[in-house]
């Protein structure tokens, strides 16, 4: 058994690959303990999340010095604590908590979680620091975990670290039982008619297409669309009044749903959305969690294409748009909604704990 500590710049009970990572090595047999920036909440205890868990609280703003002398305060406090905690590894979540790493403790080993891939996005200018410091200490980490093949390869080729050191590890959800009955007729007073459901849960944002997918319904009868989600006040507005206008009954608009319903609200659509706008190599190259919630399902997927979505879905019934508009849409709709639903995948995370056994070693 190894004692094993995490380091998260954020809130835990926001970070469910985290939570996910620490319950697996749990059961493995490991001893965690997590030291996390923030917490909105009570601090999970033991039990709840399977580590012991330290709040180092880092101060935010201020000027450029200001900052600066944050950032070493923090890093002295922590590295005292950590010199105090004697782990055998230290699991970095991000490039915001490997830069902890440019004082390597003796006898410590260090796993680099490179949840995002910090080269290719607009500024350039500003990447430059950040990819000099992330190559640099990712290359002096014993092990690189990486949720993408294709920015695996990618951070492989570009800061020239090997393979045999890099594993891959995928945002697959959790294998949980979903409910049988149909989410919409039980949840929400509205007359379905027998139609097809369509729906779109998530964030509602102005990059998300929501605008097209609204008016794709112009020319859609067979089906009803429901998005639900939270999103700023004022975009909800518009689309609201966007749906008024166009007349549109087919179309519906709810709040926020509770995530232990959210996996039941998918398993009761006939066609699952899942539209994000790819402006950065990070997110071109990512498939979203909602993408294998639906494909475990067998929910019929419409999404924009990517590298990433397509190899995930191409023995899929699924449709990927290379250009997002209200036309192609909706033909993609009337499209989907005359197949049959998929075979459910198997894109569990439970699948692929081996990964974290291999880096992770029990004796």
């Amino acid at each position: 058994m190894s004692k094993i500590v995490f380091l998260l710049i954020g809130d835990v009970q926001y970070d469910g690959r985290v939570r996910k990572e620490i319950h697996s090595l749990k059961t493995l047999g490991h001893e965690l303990i997590l030291i996390e920036s923030e917490s909105k909440t009570l601090l999970p205890t033991k039990n709840e999340l399977g580590a012991e868990v330290y709040l180092l609280k880092r101060k935010r703003g201020g000027n450029c010095i200001i900052r600066f002398f944050r950032i070493v305060v923090f890093y002295v406090k922590l590295i005292n604590l950590l010199r105090k905690i004697r782990p055998d590894y230290i699991h970095c979540n991000d490039i915001n908590t490997l830069i902890f790493s440019a004082y390597k403790l003796k006898n410590v080993k260090y796993i680099y979680d490179a949840h995002e891939l910090r080269f290719g996005n607009p500024g350039v200018f500003s990447d430059i620091p950040i990819m000099l410091i992330e190559s640099i200490l990712a290359r002096r980490c014993d092990s690189i975990i990486v949720p993408q093949i294709d920015r695996l390869n990618l951070m492989s080729i570009k800061y020239r670290i090997s393979k045999n050191k890099m594993f891959l590890l995928e945002n697959f959800p959790n294998k949980l039982d979903v409910n049988d009955e149909n989410y919409f007729l039980k949840k929400y007073s509205r007359r379905i008619g027998g139609k097809k459901i369509v729906s779109y849960i998530g964030g509602i944002t102005n990059d998300r297409y929501l605008e097209d997918l609204i008016l794709a319904f112009k020319k859609i009868d067979q089906c009803v669309l429901f998005i639900i989600g939270y999103g700023p006040i004022a975009y909800v507005d518009y689309l609201r009044a966007l749906v008024e206008k166009e007349r549109l009954t087919n179309v519906y608009l709810e709040g926020p749903i509770p995530h232990s319903e959210v996996l039941w609200a998918s398993a009761s659509s006939n066609i699952g959305v899942c539209f994000y706008n790819p402006v950065r190599f990070n997110s071109y190259f990512s498939a979203s969690n909602k993408l294998f919630e639906l494909l475990n399902l067998g929910v019929n997927i419409l999404s924009n294409y990517s590298p990433a979505t397509s190899k995930v879905c191409n023995s899929h019934n699924s449709v990927l748009l290379h250009e997002v508009n209200c036309n192609n849409i909706a033909n993609a709709i009337c499209k989907l909604e005359k197949m049959a639903n998929e075979q459910k995948g198997e894109f569990y995370w439970e699948k692929q704990e081996n990964v974290l056994e291999i880096i992770y070693p029990k004796c």
